[in-house]
């Protein structure tokens, strides 16, 4: 059997606009760590106003991660059916239901 590859076929996406946005939150995060720790790392490289610059850039950011990742952690905490429907790829009708109304069944 093939899958039906029009627009129209699938009312809703797979995940929602907030997981959306912390994905791309947490990848431009991830780039921005990384480039502000290579900054520190090669100390040689850069000016001293730009190491201290990135430093608080750096501490700051992982901070607001750490904040960010207990908020997500805390709410994965809050729905054990969807903690359920992660590990084991189903949950049930109510849930689907009231989340997400435009799934098919």
């Amino acid at each position: 059997m093939h899958r039906d590859k029009r627009r129209a076929s699938r009312p809703a996406g797979s995940s929602t606009r907030r997981q959306k946005v912390y994905a791309a939150w947490i990848a431009g995060a991830t780039l921005v760590m990384l480039g502000t720790g290579l900054l520190m790392w090669f100390t040689h490289l850069t000016p001293i106003q730009w190491r201290t610059s990135a430093t608080f850039v750096h501490d700051w950011l992982a901070l607001t991660i750490g904040i960010v990742l207990a908020g997500h952690i805390g709410m994965a905490l809050g729905d054990p059916e969807a903690r359920r429907g992660l590990r084991t790829g189903e949950v049930s009708e109510e849930w689907a239901e009231r989340e997400h109304p435009l799934w098919r069944p």
